[in-house]
C-alpha cells in the first residue's frame, strides 16, 4: 500500500563558525543559502560566529547555542 503524504517545507536556519584570521566573503553564507534554496529548503535565519577554535561539543558557543 502507497500512501500519499501531502509535501514537506523544509527549512532552516544557516550556521557559520568562523576562524579569527579567517577572511569571511561577503555575505559570509550566501553560497549556502543558494544551495539550500536551489535543493528547495527555505532558508529562515542564519547566524554566524568568529571563533578562535571550535568548541569541541557544539562547535559554536555556549551562548550561540543558547540563541539558536
Amino acid at each position: 500500500m502507497q500512501r500519499n503524504w501531502p509535501p514537506v517545507e523544509e527549512s532552516a536556519i544557516l550556521v557559520g563558525v568562523f576562524l579569527e584570521n579567517a577572511v569571511v566573503d561577503d555575505p559570509p553564507l550566501g553560497e549556502l543559502a543558494g544551495l539550500a534554496e536551489a535543493a528547495g529548503v527555505r532558508v529562515v535565519g542564519e547566524l554566524t560566529q568568529k571563533r578562535r577554535v571550535p568548541d569541541p561539543a557544539t562547535y559554536l558557543g555556549k551562548g550561540k547555542v543558547e540563541q539558536l
